[in-house]
Formats: C-alpha cells, sequence, structure tokens
C-alpha cells in the first residue's frame, strides 16, 4: 500500500485500512470557485467489489456488488417493460430497443430483421422443449412457442412475466413463465421446480433447448455467465442445444466504442478519439464476451460439446449485426465432426466471393470438405485500425449467406483478426457438426475473455461510499471534497492513462 506525506495522514490512514483501497494520495487543489480543498485520489484493491464497505449497507451485511449490479439492471427493466411507447402490436414489443447512436428506437423493419434471423436460428436446433432465460416482451416466446411440446420462460422482470402472462392466449396450454434470474437455473431444485411449473403437460420435462439471447449484457460477471452456461449445459439431454444469442463482442468493443464516439463527436481530434474511447470501454457496465471464450469454457466441460460461433446474419447496417453475435453449443452431439475439411485462406480464394464460391463448387462436387477464414468484415473494418480494404476484397455476412443460396455452406465468424470481425465459411456435408470455433484457446481460463463490468460499477460507486465512509469516522472538515478512483497515483507511471472518476 502507498501513501503520500503531508498533513491528510488521517485521511490516507482510514481510507488505507479499508480491505477496498490498494494506494492513497491526497493533495490540494482548487475548486470551480477558486477555493482550496484537498482532494483524494484511490486506487482500488484487486477484489474491491467483494470488499464490505462497498456494500450498500456496510460493515459486511449489505448487498453484494454483483447482487447490486443485478437488482440495478432488474430495476432498469422494470421501468422500461412498464411503458408502452414502443409496443407495436402484443406480440411485437419493442421497449428497450434503442440506438447506441441516436437514443431513438432502433427502426421496427430492422427489428423484425433481428427477431426473424434469430428464430431462424433456434428452430435450426429443432427445439421441442424450450428453456428460455430473459424472455422479455415475448419476442422470441410469440413465435417459437407454438412449435414446442412446452416453452418455459424465465425473466428478472415481474412486468415481463405479468405481461407475457396476460397474453398467453392459444399458447396458454404449453407456456409457462416464472419470475427469476439467470442463475435460478443453476439451483439443485430447479429441475424440480420446473417439473412443477409444467404439471398437466405432457413430459419429458428435461429441456432440449435452452435459450439465452440478448441476456448476458446483463451478467455482473464472467463467474456468473460460467455458472449459468454450466447449469445449462447440466439441465440439457444428450443432443440438446445452448443457444447464446446476442451476445456484444470483447474483440470488437474497442471498434464499437471508436463508431459510437465519432457520431457523437464528428471533429474530434485522434488523441480526443481515443481519450473517448479508452474511456467508454473502460467504463462500460455490461459483460462482453470475446468469441474465443466459448473454446476455452468448452475445454472445461464434462460432457462433449460442439460449438459454432456466428456473425450476426442481418442485412440491415447496425450495432446488431456490426458488433454482436451468436452461439450454438451442441450437448454430447450425435453428427459426425470434422470430416478432414481443406482449409483455405481468403487470399487461397482470390480475395473475392466469386472465389470463393469456385472453391465451394468443387467441394460439392467432390463430396468433400472445404472451409475458408479469415473473410474481412465491411461492417466493422471502418472503425478498426485496419481500415476498409479495396472495393471488392470486403463483404457481409448476409451476402456470403446470398451468394451461397443452395450450398450447403455456413457462415460463421473467423478465429483470425478477430479485432476486425473476421469472418469465414464452412461447406461440406449437411450433417457435419462445426466443432470448436477456435482450438487454440483450449485449457485457458474463460475469464481472460471476458470484460469486468463489476470493476466499472465499483469505481462509479467507491467515491460516494469511501466518503461516506469517512464522514462517520472524521471531522467534516477533514473529508476530501472530492474522491477519484484512479488507475494509478500521479507520478507513478502513465498519468495519461489513469482513468478517473469521482465524487
Amino acid at each position: 500500500m502507498n501513501s503520500s506525506p503531508g498533513t491528510f495522514g488521517d485521511v490516507e490512514s482510514a481510507l488505507l485500512s479499508l480491505d477496498a483501497v490498494e494506494a492513497v494520495q491526497v493533495t490540494v487543489e482548487a475548486d470551480r470557485r477558486g477555493r482550496s480543498r484537498p482532494v483524494a485520489r484511490v486506487v482500488l484493491a484487486p477484489g474491491a467489489a467483494q470488499a464490505p464497505e462497498l456494500q450498500e449497507s456496510g460493515e459486511g451485511q449489505g448487498t453484494s456488488a454483483s447482487d447490486e449490479l443485478v437488482q440495478g439492471w432488474q430495476d432498469v427493466y422494470e421501468l422500461t417493460y412498464s411503458e408502452s411507447a414502443l409496443k407495436v402490436a402484443d406480440d411485437l414489443n419493442l421497449s428497450g430497443w434503442r440506438d447506441s447512436y441516436t437514443g431513438r428506437p432502433i427502426e421496427r423493419r430492422q427489428m423484425e430483421e433481428w427477431i426473424d434471423q434469430t428464430v431462424r436460428m433456434v428452430e435450426g436446433t429443432g427445439p421441442r422443449r424450450l428453456l428460455e432465460i430473459g424472455c422479455g416482451t415475448g419476442l422470441l416466446m410469440f413465435r417459437l412457442a407454438a412449435g414446442t411440446d412446452w416453452y418455459v420462460g424465465l425473466d428478472l422482470s415481474a412486468t415481463a412475466v405479468d405481461y407475457l402472462m396476460e397474453r398467453r392466449g392459444p399458447l396458454a396450454d404449453r407456456v409457462r413463465l416464472l419470475q427469476a434470474p439467470a442463475d435460478e437455473i443453476g439451483r439443485a431444485d430447479f429441475p424440480d421446480r420446473c417439473a412443477t411449473l409444467l404439471e398437466g403437460v405432457p413430459g419429458p420435462h428435461r429441456p432440449d433447448c435452452v435459450l439465452i439471447n440478448s441476456v448476458t449484457q446483463c451478467f455482473p460477471s464472467a463467474d456468473y455467465l460460467i455458472d449459468v452456461l454450466d447449469a445449462a449445459v447440466r439441465l440439457l439431454e444428450p443432443g440438446g442445444s445452448l443457444v447464446v444469442g446476442d451476445m456484444r463482442s470483447l474483440a470488437t468493443q474497442r471498434a464499437f466504442a471508436t463508431s459510437v464516439e465519432r457520431v457523437a463527436d464528428p471533429d474530434a481530434g485522434h488523441e480526443e478519439l481515443a481519450r473517448r474511447v479508452e474511456d467508454r470501454v473502460r467504463g462500460d457496465r455490461e459483460l462482453v464476451i470475446d468469441p474465443a471464450f466459448f473454446a476455452a469454457w468448452a475445454a472445461t466441460q464434462k460432457r462433449p460439446v460442439s460449438i459454432s460461433v456466428r456473425p450476426k446474419l442481418g442485412a440491415a447496417d447496425n450495432e446488431l449485426n456490426r458488433f454482436r453475435y451468436d452461439a450454438v453449443v451442441t450437448v454430447e452431439p450425435s453428427e459426425p465432426g470434422d470430416p478432414g475439411t481443406k482449409w483455405l485462406s481468403w487470399g487461397d480464394v482470390g480475395r473475392s466471393v466469386e472465389g470463393l464460391r469456385s472453391a465451394v463448387r468443387a467441394a460439392v462436387a467432390e463430396g468433400a470438405a472445404v472451409g475458408v477464414t479469415g473473410i474481412p468484415n465491411r461492417l466493422v473494418r471502418p472503425f478498426t485500425s485496419a481500415g476498409p480494404l479495396p472495393e471488392g476484397e470486403e463483404t457481409t455476412a448476409a451476402e456470403l449467406i446470398e451468394k451461397l443460396d443452395g450450398y450447403p455452406a455456413r457462415v460463421l465468424l473467423s478465429s483470425s483478426r478477430r479485432e476486425e470481425g473476421e469472418l469465414a465459411v464452412v461447406c461440406g456435408p449437411e450433417s457435419m457438426s462445426q466443432t470448436l470455433w477456435d482450438q487454440a484457446h483450449e485449457g485457458a481460463d474463460p475469464r481472460r475473455f471476458v470484460n469486468d463490468p463489476l470493476t466499472a460499477f465499483v469505481e462509479r460507486k467507491a467515491p460516494q461510499m469511501l466518503r461516506r465512509y469517512l464522514a462517520g469516522r472524521l471531522p467534516a472538515a477533514s473529508v476530501p471534497s472530492r474522491i477519484l478512483v484512479v488507475s494509478e497515483l500521479p507520478g507513478t507511471g502513465s498519468e495519461e492513462a489513469a482513468a478517473a472518476h469521482g465524487a
């Protein structure tokens, strides 16, 4: 622990006695009125999110930061779903879907494309007994449940569950709903609770598909994500599918931040843009997952799984198709794995879609399997350091789907240059399983591939909580007028890299 000498020893000693604090520096600085005021800069300790003094009630008796973050999302969605301005129809309630660039609702036609693509992906797994985690306003439920033997939907928001209960209509005989957080599925008694919910519905009551779509952003940590995915795998019957959809990609998080900041201030200089992007990334309170996470996580599973990691396949040039992706996990797959796929690079096929089509045609004629990786994604590259390529050398997932129509080809995410959202095409027998997306990450800690929204959350709340702590132990005149959370103290390293959050 570090402390600076001076007249603020009591402040520094009080703060350094806390588990949440690693280093402190107190200085005197002029406020906006020119008055001299003490200001404390604090570096939080690793694990500060678990420190008792940063729990809402203090002294180890309060709510953990993780629980607070989940509760915060619950409050957001209770409010969001109570509004009806974005309800187009009972089965098309678009509440909460707003454009990050404008703050306005995402266009209806773009949302309908997003829904249709997601429904097609889930239906491709052949679900008969579907458990959806985070069913929201039923955008998927109303379109999937009719084709199932039963559907169970969980949501954190009681308002959402009530909304769907009132509108089940002809689906009421097979749809059951439960207000609960995502990690509820990991409880030992959850299968029994699910069976009780489904009383009167013909069994079996074990799901063959677990759907978690546009929900992981609200998870508080990598550990929470892993716990939920592990629980889903345990619940599924052999051959069942875990569909994790509409995830934000950690690999393209910086590209997304760049795109948002460019729209916010097109005239910002390079240094100012870089600073704003860094602040946005550092302060991100949503869980953002690198596609490589799934290879690392799959290697930890006791049951064999195959994984298909896919870009969003919509044609709209929007943030959903640029910076989000899907993963389909098959538990104990019965299909054959890689049938000796011949792997090619984008350069091997002439850096063109026509060259790709020729390679696919040849593979089909020979009854062989071929894969082409490293296909530049025109939706993402303009926002990366790589920049756009010459016309004709880039494409999109939607264009690849169109050009390869009629062939047994699938568009996936490429493991190369993840930060640019590169694409891959795999063509082979219809029964071919797309196995692990990137075997190179097997054995790695899955947590490496997920950001830490709890840190951003705690950095925002820490100044207020620390001032409250000091106010209860020191004279009012000794309590700093401002507390800033920084990544490192001035004079101990790169001050430019020290992002500050204060109160």
